[in-house]
């Protein structure tokens, strides 16, 4: 795991001090420049890609597709780079819970749950006018913020309207019959994975244009959904990405690269 490495993990211009989440290409961190104590979440390819020309084009590819995002519901690319052959980009924290996360507590009343699916429109709506697909639109990746807003994070496999995905990634449960064929994307494909979560959340589609009148208590709902995940103890996943056998530390290898479990 973790336990051994050296914390702050120095990694470029970044001072690393917690490490948020983990798939098997990436990782996230909590950190700051040396030179500035602002929190942000910089995320980076793994240190034993840093080879794997397929897995740096599509950190290359995210960046370009964060480059084109311009909305309150989106996350805001700060800067990026590269260091000792691994490339980084760098956006805001935004501490809070994912709706993944709030659904294993239980699930949501009617109005927050309403009012937090008419904001999560409002963020597709601001993808599509930038001719994208999101692609991996599901419950992971909608994230409450702590004082209750709502955004949708992970553009790793974006794509072009009317174009094919990179690679055929995504959430099973939420991917839309011509995303599992490999077909051309639309902005289809983003609303069959909403509707998913829609009904997942009991939530009729008729109801959403009803949420203005009710975002103050919506929102103090979700702000007390996530203050409640928060004092439990926020779930480390990249350390259930560990347990379940997804990816194995080893702090020797990069001074904290990750390594796939074969």
């Amino acid at each position: 795991m973790t336990a051994n490495w050296p914390i702050p993990l120095r990694f470029g211009p970044w001072l690393l001090s917690q490490r948020l989440a983990v798939s098997a290409m990436s990782e996230v961190w909590l950190g700051h420049r040396a030179d500035d104590a602002t929190p942000c979440a910089v995320k980076r390819v793994l240190p034993i890609h840093r080879n794997d020309a397929t897995i740096l084009g599509l950190f290359q590819h995210e960046i370009r597709v964060m480059q084109r995002l311009d909305d309150v519901h989106l996350p805001r690319l700060l800067s990026h780079g590269e260091a000792r052959g691994v490339p980084w980009l760098a956006m805001p924290f935004y501490r809070g819970a994912s709706l993944r996360t709030l659904l294993a507590m239980g699930p949501l009343a009617v109005e927050p749950a309403r009012w937090l699916m008419a904001e999560l429109a409002d963020a597709l709506a601001a993808v599509h006018r930038a001719g994208l697909v999101h692609a991996d639109v599901s419950p992971d990746n909608v994230h409450i913020c702590a004082d209750g807003e709502v955004l949708l994070l992970d553009f790793g496999i974006a794509v072009e309207q009317g174009s094919t995905a990179v690679l055929r990634r995504g959430k099973a449960c939420y991917a839309s019959t011509e995303q599992v064929a490999g077909a051309p994307l639309t902005a289809a494909t983003d609303w069959f994975a909403f509707g998913r979560i829609l009904a997942q959340l009991g939530v009729r589609d008729r109801d959403l244009r009803a949420h203005e009148a009710d975002a103050t208590a919506a929102t103090a709902v979700l702000r007390a959904h996530v203050a409640h995940v928060q004092s439990l103890g926020e779930t480390q996943v990249w350390q259930a990405a560990e347990v379940r056998g997804e990816v194995v530390t080893d702090p020797g290898l990069d001074k904290g690269a990750t390594t796939a479990r074969p």
